[in-house]
Protein backbone atom coordinates (compact mmCIF):
# COMPACT_ATOMS: atom_id res chain seq x y z
CA UNK A 1 0.00 0.00 0.00
CA UNK A 2 2.76 2.08 0.56
CA UNK A 3 2.42 3.22 4.16
CA UNK A 4 5.70 4.96 4.17
CA UNK A 5 3.80 7.98 1.53
CA UNK A 6 1.40 8.32 3.97
CA UNK A 7 3.22 8.51 7.24
CA UNK A 8 3.18 11.62 9.06
CA UNK A 9 0.32 13.45 6.26
CA UNK A 10 -2.55 14.96 6.93
CA UNK A 11 -4.61 13.23 4.22
CA UNK A 12 -8.90 14.06 3.94
CA UNK A 13 -11.44 11.58 3.67
CA UNK A 14 -15.03 12.46 2.83
CA UNK A 15 -17.85 10.29 3.07
CA UNK A 16 -16.01 8.26 6.38
CA UNK A 17 -18.87 6.83 7.83
CA UNK A 18 -19.08 3.77 5.32
CA UNK A 19 -18.42 1.73 2.67
CA UNK A 20 -14.73 2.50 0.46
CA UNK A 21 -14.32 6.04 2.89
CA UNK A 22 -14.23 4.10 6.04
CA UNK A 23 -11.64 1.01 5.11
CA UNK A 24 -9.53 3.85 3.56
CA UNK A 25 -9.53 5.69 6.92
CA UNK A 26 -8.69 2.96 8.70
CA UNK A 27 -6.06 1.97 6.46
CA UNK A 28 -4.44 5.05 6.47
CA UNK A 29 -4.56 5.66 10.25
CA UNK A 30 -2.38 2.31 10.56
CA UNK A 31 -0.22 3.45 7.83
CA UNK A 32 0.95 6.63 10.17
CA UNK A 33 -1.48 9.65 8.65
CA UNK A 34 -3.05 11.83 10.74
CA UNK A 35 -6.80 11.21 8.96
CA UNK A 36 -9.86 13.90 8.86
CA UNK A 37 -13.07 12.52 8.82
CA UNK A 38 -16.03 14.04 7.06
CA UNK A 39 -19.63 12.99 6.75
CA UNK A 40 -23.12 14.12 7.73
CA UNK A 41 -23.47 11.30 10.00
CA UNK A 42 -21.12 12.44 12.87
CA UNK A 43 -21.97 9.85 15.34
CA UNK A 44 -20.58 7.31 13.60
CA UNK A 45 -17.66 9.13 12.54
CA UNK A 46 -16.78 9.58 16.28
CA UNK A 47 -17.61 5.87 16.55
CA UNK A 48 -14.35 5.42 13.61
CA UNK A 49 -12.08 7.93 15.47
CA UNK A 50 -12.81 6.53 18.12
CA UNK A 51 -11.17 3.27 16.81
CA UNK A 52 -8.48 4.52 14.96
CA UNK A 53 -7.26 6.29 18.45
CA UNK A 54 -7.28 2.60 20.25
CA UNK A 55 -5.52 1.49 18.04
CA UNK A 56 -2.68 4.45 18.34
CA UNK A 57 -3.75 6.17 15.02
CA UNK A 58 -4.49 10.20 15.04
CA UNK A 59 -8.24 11.27 13.53
CA UNK A 60 -10.37 14.49 13.98
CA UNK A 61 -13.74 14.73 12.60
CA UNK A 62 -16.42 17.54 11.47
CA UNK A 63 -19.86 17.17 9.91
CA UNK A 64 -20.88 18.39 7.00
CA UNK A 65 -22.72 17.85 3.46
CA UNK A 66 -20.33 17.68 0.76
CA UNK A 67 -22.89 19.30 -1.54
CA UNK A 68 -22.80 22.86 0.35
CA UNK A 69 -19.79 24.52 -0.25
CA UNK A 70 -19.79 26.68 3.29
CA UNK A 71 -19.95 22.89 5.34
CA UNK A 72 -17.40 21.76 3.54
CA UNK A 73 -15.29 24.81 4.10
CA UNK A 74 -15.91 25.02 7.79
CA UNK A 75 -15.05 21.26 7.84
CA UNK A 76 -11.83 21.58 6.88
CA UNK A 77 -10.75 24.42 8.20
CA UNK A 78 -11.56 22.46 11.53
CA UNK A 79 -9.57 19.64 10.65
CA UNK A 80 -6.42 21.51 9.62
CA UNK A 81 -6.67 23.44 12.99
CA UNK A 82 -6.60 20.12 14.66
CA UNK A 83 -4.17 18.04 12.21
CA UNK A 84 -2.53 20.63 10.53
CA UNK A 85 -2.39 21.16 6.62
CA UNK A 86 -3.99 18.80 4.08
CA UNK A 87 -1.38 16.88 2.16
CA UNK A 88 -3.79 14.84 0.17
CA UNK A 89 -7.73 15.25 0.37
CA UNK A 90 -9.73 12.12 -1.09
CA UNK A 91 -13.10 13.08 -2.46
CA UNK A 92 -14.83 9.84 -1.78
CA UNK A 93 -18.41 11.07 -0.53
CA UNK A 94 -21.60 9.92 -2.84
CA UNK A 95 -24.86 8.31 -3.46
CA UNK A 96 -26.60 6.22 -6.00
CA UNK A 97 -30.17 6.16 -6.91
CA UNK A 98 -32.31 5.17 -10.15
CA UNK A 99 -33.22 8.43 -12.30
CA UNK A 100 -36.96 7.81 -12.46
CA UNK A 101 -39.16 9.20 -15.40
CA UNK A 102 -41.59 11.14 -13.66
CA UNK A 103 -40.56 14.69 -13.98
CA UNK A 104 -39.99 15.92 -10.65
CA UNK A 105 -38.36 12.95 -9.09
CA UNK A 106 -36.40 12.52 -12.50
CA UNK A 107 -35.09 16.38 -11.62
CA UNK A 108 -35.05 16.11 -7.87
CA UNK A 109 -32.85 12.64 -7.78
CA UNK A 110 -30.45 13.45 -10.23
CA UNK A 111 -30.06 17.01 -8.82
CA UNK A 112 -29.10 15.24 -5.57
CA UNK A 113 -26.48 12.85 -7.51
CA UNK A 114 -24.91 15.98 -9.66
CA UNK A 115 -25.14 17.87 -6.03
CA UNK A 116 -23.15 15.39 -3.94
CA UNK A 117 -21.31 13.48 -6.22
CA UNK A 118 -20.07 15.52 -8.71
CA UNK A 119 -19.97 19.65 -6.99
CA UNK A 120 -18.91 17.43 -3.80
CA UNK A 121 -15.65 16.83 -5.24
CA UNK A 122 -15.49 20.53 -6.59
CA UNK A 123 -16.01 21.35 -3.06
CA UNK A 124 -13.51 19.20 -1.50
CA UNK A 125 -10.94 20.32 -3.98
CA UNK A 126 -11.26 23.78 -3.60
CA UNK A 127 -11.40 23.81 0.19
CA UNK A 128 -7.48 22.41 0.03
CA UNK A 129 -6.33 24.05 -3.37
CA UNK A 130 -5.39 27.54 -1.89
CA UNK A 131 -3.23 26.18 0.27
CA UNK A 132 -2.11 23.33 -1.90
CA UNK A 133 -1.02 26.06 -4.35
CA UNK A 134 0.89 28.29 -1.75
CA UNK A 135 2.73 24.93 -0.62
CA UNK A 136 3.51 24.14 -4.16
CA UNK A 137 2.64 20.63 -2.92
CA UNK A 138 -0.70 18.28 -2.17
CA UNK A 139 -2.70 15.75 -3.99
CA UNK A 140 -6.08 15.71 -4.73
CA UNK A 141 -8.24 12.36 -5.19
CA UNK A 142 -11.33 12.16 -6.89
CA UNK A 143 -13.35 8.14 -6.00
CA UNK A 144 -15.23 8.08 -9.70
CA UNK A 145 -16.64 5.02 -10.81
CA UNK A 146 -16.48 2.45 -14.16
CA UNK A 147 -19.97 3.88 -14.16
CA UNK A 148 -18.29 7.09 -16.20
CA UNK A 149 -17.42 4.99 -19.16
CA UNK A 150 -21.03 3.55 -19.85
CA UNK A 151 -24.73 4.43 -19.34
CA UNK A 152 -27.31 2.10 -17.87
CA UNK A 153 -31.01 2.40 -18.35
CA UNK A 154 -32.24 4.38 -15.41
CA UNK A 155 -29.02 5.33 -13.98
CA UNK A 156 -28.26 8.31 -16.17
CA UNK A 157 -28.13 10.61 -13.05
CA UNK A 158 -25.20 8.67 -11.68
CA UNK A 159 -23.18 7.85 -14.76
CA UNK A 160 -23.76 11.17 -15.50
CA UNK A 161 -22.39 12.53 -12.60
CA UNK A 162 -19.30 10.10 -12.53
CA UNK A 163 -18.52 10.92 -15.73
CA UNK A 164 -18.49 14.77 -14.95
CA UNK A 165 -16.33 13.84 -12.18
CA UNK A 166 -13.95 12.32 -14.34
CA UNK A 167 -13.90 15.60 -17.37
CA UNK A 168 -13.52 17.71 -14.09
CA UNK A 169 -10.61 16.25 -12.47
CA UNK A 170 -8.76 15.46 -15.78
CA UNK A 171 -8.86 19.25 -16.45
CA UNK A 172 -7.58 20.24 -13.21
CA UNK A 173 -4.90 17.76 -13.76
CA UNK A 174 -3.73 19.52 -16.83
CA UNK A 175 -4.54 23.13 -14.40
CA UNK A 176 -2.00 22.27 -11.60
CA UNK A 177 0.35 19.81 -13.45
CA UNK A 178 3.34 22.22 -12.87
CA UNK A 179 2.12 23.60 -9.82
CA UNK A 180 3.15 20.91 -7.97
CA UNK A 181 -0.13 19.17 -7.38
CA UNK A 182 -0.99 15.99 -8.40
CA UNK A 183 -4.88 14.94 -9.33
CA UNK A 184 -5.98 11.29 -9.24
CA UNK A 185 -8.98 9.80 -10.80
CA UNK A 186 -10.01 6.60 -8.88
CA UNK A 187 -12.80 4.06 -10.84
CA UNK A 188 -13.87 1.18 -9.03
CA UNK A 189 -15.90 -1.15 -10.12
CA UNK A 190 -18.40 -3.20 -7.63
CA UNK A 191 -17.77 -3.02 -4.60
CA UNK A 192 -19.79 -4.49 -1.75
CA UNK A 193 -21.47 -1.54 0.16
CA UNK A 194 -25.01 0.18 0.82
CA UNK A 195 -25.23 1.77 -2.69
CA UNK A 196 -24.82 -2.11 -4.11
CA UNK A 197 -26.87 -3.95 -1.63
CA UNK A 198 -30.00 -3.90 -4.19
CA UNK A 199 -28.70 -5.19 -6.90
CA UNK A 200 -29.63 -7.84 -8.60
CA UNK A 201 -27.90 -8.79 -11.56
CA UNK A 202 -24.16 -9.89 -11.93
CA UNK A 203 -21.66 -8.03 -10.26
CA UNK A 204 -18.30 -9.21 -12.05
CA UNK A 205 -15.02 -8.71 -9.96
CA UNK A 206 -17.09 -8.06 -6.59
CA UNK A 207 -14.91 -7.05 -4.00
CA UNK A 208 -14.74 -5.85 -0.20
CA UNK A 209 -13.98 -2.17 0.60
CA UNK A 210 -11.37 -3.49 2.19
CA UNK A 211 -9.79 -4.72 -0.54
CA UNK A 212 -10.91 -1.98 -3.07
CA UNK A 213 -8.82 0.31 -0.31
CA UNK A 214 -5.70 -1.04 -0.64
CA UNK A 215 -5.81 -0.90 -4.05
CA UNK A 216 -6.77 2.61 -4.30
CA UNK A 217 -4.31 3.89 -1.77
CA UNK A 218 -1.49 1.85 -3.29
CA UNK A 219 -2.32 4.12 -6.73
CA UNK A 220 -2.51 6.96 -4.70
CA UNK A 221 0.74 6.11 -3.17
CA UNK A 222 2.31 5.41 -6.33
CA UNK A 223 0.89 8.94 -7.71
CA UNK A 224 -1.55 7.21 -10.46
CA UNK A 225 -3.24 10.18 -12.24
CA UNK A 226 -6.22 7.85 -13.44
CA UNK A 227 -6.88 3.97 -11.67
CA UNK A 228 -9.94 1.44 -13.33
CA UNK A 229 -10.03 -1.58 -12.05
CA UNK A 230 -10.54 -4.61 -11.37
CA UNK A 231 -9.46 -5.81 -14.56
CA UNK A 232 -12.07 -8.28 -15.74
CA UNK A 233 -14.90 -5.13 -15.31
CA UNK A 234 -12.70 -2.58 -16.92
CA UNK A 235 -12.10 -5.27 -19.96
CA UNK A 236 -16.37 -5.78 -19.65
CA UNK A 237 -16.56 -2.02 -20.00
CA UNK A 238 -14.43 -1.60 -23.09
CA UNK A 239 -16.28 -4.83 -24.56
CA UNK A 240 -19.97 -3.23 -24.55
CA UNK A 241 -18.96 -0.17 -25.96
CA UNK A 242 -17.49 -1.47 -29.33
CA UNK A 243 -21.00 -3.79 -29.34
CA UNK A 244 -23.68 -2.16 -31.97
CA UNK A 245 -26.10 -0.33 -30.43
CA UNK A 246 -29.16 -2.56 -30.49
CA UNK A 247 -27.08 -4.86 -28.69
CA UNK A 248 -25.88 -2.82 -26.32
CA UNK A 249 -29.07 -1.26 -25.56
CA UNK A 250 -30.46 -4.88 -24.43
CA UNK A 251 -27.18 -5.58 -22.29
CA UNK A 252 -27.16 -2.66 -20.33
CA UNK A 253 -30.92 -2.79 -19.89
CA UNK A 254 -30.62 -5.99 -18.00
CA UNK A 255 -28.30 -4.37 -15.78
CA UNK A 256 -29.95 -1.46 -15.39
CA UNK A 257 -30.79 -2.53 -11.58
CA UNK A 258 -27.03 -2.68 -10.87
CA UNK A 259 -24.71 0.06 -9.43
CA UNK A 260 -21.39 0.19 -9.32
CA UNK A 261 -19.60 1.80 -7.12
Amino acid sequence: MGSIAFAGKTVIVTGASSGIGRAMALDLAKAGAKVGLIARRTQILEELAVEIRAKGGHAHIAGADVADWNEVQAAVAQIESALGQTDVMIANAGVGVPSPLEAQAHVREIGVMIRINTLGVVHSFASVLPGMLERKKGQLVAISSLAAYISFGGEGGYCASKAAVNSYSQSLREQVRNKGIKVTTLCPGFITTPMTAGNHGPMPGVMSPEKASKKMLAAIAGGREVYNFPFITVVLIKFLNLLPGWVLRRIVTDLGDNKVD
